[in-house]
């Protein structure tokens, strides 16, 4: 995960979804996307879940229905009953992969503003 100081400085929220969606082997952005389903019970449009990643990416906000989710596959794990399948991860996800070419672009763009961000506080704060 980033890099070993900067791991001080993120929040536990950000801690857990980069866990959640590691141990489910999904994007960050598809993690939301599959949060999203679990605590509405239908899919969203793809630029609802880009409001708030954006808001995630550039502030670390974690939505209420993200962070729920998130302790529940990793309880799963700490349980040793994490099966992604029971998170809706396979057919359903690799649907979310398809997304339109705009939101792929923007969840690129997003990350490597991310980045540059992230890197831009690592450079002023030595």
């Amino acid at each position: 995960m980033f890099f070993a100081d900067d791991e001080k400085s993120i929040s536990a929220d950000v801690h857990n979804v980069l866990d959640a969606a590691a141990l489910l082997q999904v994007t960050e952005f598809c993690l939301f996307q599959i949060a999203y389903r679990h605590w509405h019970g239908r899919d969203s449009t793809e630029r609802l879940i880009e409001q708030h990643f954006v808001s995630y990416m550039f502030w670390s906000v974690v939505p209420f229905w993200v962070r729920q989710f998130c302790r529940r596959v990793l309880a799963a794990q700490a349980d040793g009953a994490l099966k992604p399948s029971d998170f809706g991860v396979g057919r359903q996800a690799a649907d979310f992969g398809r997304g339109t070419v705009y939101g792929r672009a923007f969840a690129v763009a997003g990350t490597l503003a991310g980045m540059l961000l992230l890197a831009c506080s690592l450079y002023l704060a030595y």
